[in-house]
């Protein structure tokens, strides 16, 4: 019985400490879809802000764009 608790008591702090948290540090992401997998890109906001904000305006489709209609998001999937 007692080792039957160990193993599970083991078990259980080797589920608890493999989590690992979605994003290391605060800041912005952009998380991209592909055909392999999913892409997380860390975007530089204190080094590059106007183009981070260009980047999530026409991801979000708040920024004109001569391609699409005001309101549509510029990168399809993002």
């Amino acid at each position: 019985m007692k080792k039957i608790l160990v193993l599970f008591i083991v078990v259980s702090v080797c589920f608890i400490g493999c989590k690992t948290k979605k994003y290391k540090e605060n800041g912005i992401y952009a998380e991209i879809n592909t055909n392999k997998g999913q892409i997380v890109i860390s975007l530089e906001f204190e080094k590059a802000s106007i183009t981070v904000a260009n980047f999530i305006g026409l991801a979000q489709g708040t920024i004109k764009n001569s391609a699409l209609p005001d309101g549509t998001p510029f990168f399809d999937g993002l």
